[in-house]
């Protein structure tokens, strides 16, 4: 094995290095930058009507009906308004306060929310984004009605 056979395996490994930097950009998954990082085309304000069959859906009554906004942040962390509590460009002016604050982590097409004020627990959800559209469908998160209530659904992206 001379010369020839040493550029061959060079040019095989160059081959293969391309392809795998390529092959995860063309399918999307250049947006994230790390295990467990936030994927850019998630971040950012979505709105989804919560109402009350839904609420009752999960055994949850008693919680606000309406437009809730979440507003995801580039480190993880998720800020949730109730109805009314949210305004297009209010987050940058500092004029809305959000109800609650949790995160979100992710490993592919699974996130994981962390605690929120009513659940001490953690639930995953299987998540896509398709145009304007984010939809969340619950994995596991049966310890939390209320978590499983408001996340799961069709989310729709708003004004920052």
């Amino acid at each position: 094995m001379g010369r020839q056979s040493r550029r061959s395996s060079s040019r095989y490994a160059v081959v293969v290095l391309v392809v795998a930097v390529v092959v995860p950009v063309a399918s999307g998954i250049a947006g994230v930058t790390g295990a467990g990082a936030v994927p850019t085309k998630i971040v950012g304000a979505w709105n989804r009507n919560a109402t009350q069959a839904n609420w009752n859906k999960y055994g949850s009554a008693g919680y606000p009906v309406g437009v809730w906004t979440m507003v995801i942040k580039k480190g993880g962390v998720v800020d949730l308004y109730t109805p009314g509590g949210y305004r297009p460009g209010c987050v940058a002016k500092q004029t809305c306060a959000f109800d609650f604050s949790t995160s979100f982590t992710f490993a592919g097409a699974r996130l994981t929310v962390a605690t929120v004020p009513v659940c001490a627990t953690k639930g995953a959800y299987g998540w896509k984004v398709s145009g304007r559209s984010l939809t969340l469908k619950v994995i596991a998160d049966k310890q939390c009605g209320p978590r499983e209530a408001l996340f799961s659904g069709v989310w729709k992206r708003t004004g920052r």
